[in-house]
């Protein structure tokens, strides 16, 4: 949680302080979210990023400001 870090998104220690807890390297992390802002966090560390894109009319996949467009976390994980 970002009061336990003392950081949040899309400040970069949240991210580190998650990948230390899992034990991973940026590199080999991918991350979720909604918002571009927190992808973008996650991108200037190196992790791959997908931005979910709940509104269909706003494009049919592909990527937007270098995110990986996705329309839900099922869709990943398929």
């Amino acid at each position: 949680l970002s009061f336990e870090v003392g950081a949040a998104k899309p400040d970069a220690a949240i991210y580190h302080a998650a990948l230390d807890r899992l034990g991973s390297e940026p590199a080999g992390a991918a991350f979720v979210d909604d918002q571009s802002i927190y992808c973008d966090g996650a991108a200037a560390l190196g992790m791959r990023t997908y931005l979910i894109q709940r509104d269909p009319s706003r494009g049919d996949g592909g990527s937007r400001d270098g995110h990986t467009l996705i329309p839900d976390l099922a869709a990943l994980l398929g």
